[in-house]
């Protein structure tokens, strides 16, 4: 596990105590949100507005709004990981850390038998 769960959680009340916090997307987010709302080639502020665990293994998730998205745009919601936080801001760099461990821990190959499974 990345962080221990009480360390997770004590990330994500962190986080909730400075909600509305802005972010910008990373470039893969960026592309579905263009993708989705039909928007420019610009790089709006998301503002997020939740932030909890997805459990078991699924990392933080962050509930967020589009600046300048079409009227009656619904929140999105996705993978803290996929944010970026203004270095400036407190939490940002406990962010940025926390999305660095997970990424690492993504790139590790995952180790798998090549036996075959033994019968008595």
């Amino acid at each position: 596990m990345i962080l221990a769960k009480h360390q997770e959680e004590q990330l994500v009340s962190r986080l909730q105590r400075v909600l509305s916090v802005t972010a910008y997307g990373k470039p893969a987010l960026m592309s579905f949100l263009r993708n989705r709302l039909s928007m420019e080639r610009t790089s709006p502020r998301l503002t997020v507005t939740n932030v909890f665990s997805a459990r078991d293994g699924g990392g933080l998730m962050c509930q967020f709004v589009v600046s300048g998205a079409p009227a009656g745009s619904h929140p999105f919601v996705a993978p803290i990981t996929q944010l970026s936080f203004d270095r400036l801001h407190p939490i940002a760099s406990e962010v940025a850390s926390y999305a660095k461990r997970r990424e690492d821990r993504a790139s590790f190959p995952r180790l798998e038998s090549n036996r075959a499974p033994c019968s008595n």
